[in-house]
């Protein structure tokens, strides 16, 4: 039986300063200099008995700004909306652990607060309408990058998470994970809006409450199996499966005169990876392995990443689903490598 406890904390004033010696005249380069002040603190405890262990923690992060965020249009502009994030983490999980069975269980809950986030487009017909009425060519035209700055933007993260490891018979290793997660924004932001050359075109209130943080599967799961065919050689596989993966960047909607944002969600996949491993004892402080991998076995074409959310417009223009206008990361396909490692 073993009862720990822990607490840490730490504080910190961080200074920014920007020089820019194109943009201004001499003596004038140095941007003025911005203090803030941020601290950390976290706390926990676990409980441990025979086999079974407990714990819980719980931190808070006031987190100053990053430079870029703190300067504007690549300039020395201070950005006065650039405030400290704010993030509050609670954590909670379980462990077993025997001669053939391992088992961990966490839940977790995480708000942020505070961020500031940025994304491009191309300006459509309506946007140069929108922020170019007088078709000036110098302000916007179609095709041309829009550059959109969001603060105070709040994500509430939470879910479950389950891993294990089970070695039923001496030379075979079975593997899984489960991770359910409901990661969402909260209220509304402060959107800003401007041109390739950093122009402010408009300002508007989004709201983003309800909808899903992107860029991460929110659920996946996944087993894997080991096993040693004789000393020092091994073969293992792994398949996994993500679904309830979402865009990074919203499209706008105006229902009622309020403007919302909705983030597309992208299709389902799954992977299988492969390899074979073998170590061999050189001295008695020495040995090498090697080993040959081949990850995404199936060759499987699958959307990673996504930094648009463009309706369909026509159907003999999508993929699974997904208009083909949209920006997208494609998954890597069937590949190889290979690796020979000497430890001393």
């Amino acid at each position: 039986m073993a009862l720990q406890r822990f607490f840490q904390g730490s504080v910190s004033e961080q200074q920014n300063k920007r020089s820019d010696y194109f943009q201004y005249t001499a003596g004038n380069e140095d941007s003025k200099d911005v203090n803030n002040f941020g601290y950390n603190t976290k706390g926990g405890v676990s409980y441990t008995l025979g086999h079974h262990s407990v714990f819980g923690n719980a931190g808070y992060y006031s987190r100053q700004p990053y430079q870029n965020n703190i300067f504007m249009n690549f300039a020395n502009d201070i950005n006065e909306n650039a405030e400290n994030e704010k993030i509050l983490g609670l954590e909670a999980g379980y462990k077993f652990a025997s001669r053939f069975l391992d088992v961990n269980v966490n839940v977790y809950r995480t708000t942020w607060e505070n961020r500031v986030t940025g994304s491009s487009s191309l300006a459509t017909a309506d946007d140069v309408k929108k922020y170019n009425p007088t078709n000036d060519p110098g302000i916007l035209v179609e095709g041309a990058y829009l550059y959109t700055t969001n603060y105070g933007v709040k994500q509430v993260h939470r879910g479950v998470e389950v891993d294990f490891e089970a070695r039923p018979i001496e030379k075979l290793s079975l593997t899984g994970f489960l991770s359910i997660g409901d990661w969402k924004y909260d209220g509304a932001v402060n959107s800003v809006i401007r041109n390739d050359n950093r122009v402010e075109l408009g300002r508007s209130q989004v709201n983003l409450t309800g909808e899903h943080v992107g860029n991460a599967a929110q659920t996946s799961y996944g087993f894997g199996a080991k096993y040693k065919v004789f000393k020092g050689l091994s073969v293992d596989a792994n398949y996994r499966y993500y679904e309830r993966l979402y865009a990074s960047n919203y499209r706008r909607e105006v229902i009622d005169g309020q403007t919302y944002g909705r983030y597309m969600k992208l299709p389902s996949f799954n992977l299988l990876d492969a390899g074979l491993s073998y170590n061999v004892k050189v001295s008695d402080k020495n040995s090498m392995s090697f080993r040959v991998n081949m990850n995404n076995v199936l060759n499987k074409f699958y959307i990673s990443e996504a930094t648009s959310s463009n309706l369909v417009t026509d159907v003999n223009n999508t993929w699974n689903g997904i208009d083909t206008s949209n920006f997208v990361l494609i998954g890597q396909g069937r590949t190889w490598n290979a690796s020979v490692k000497f430890t001393f």
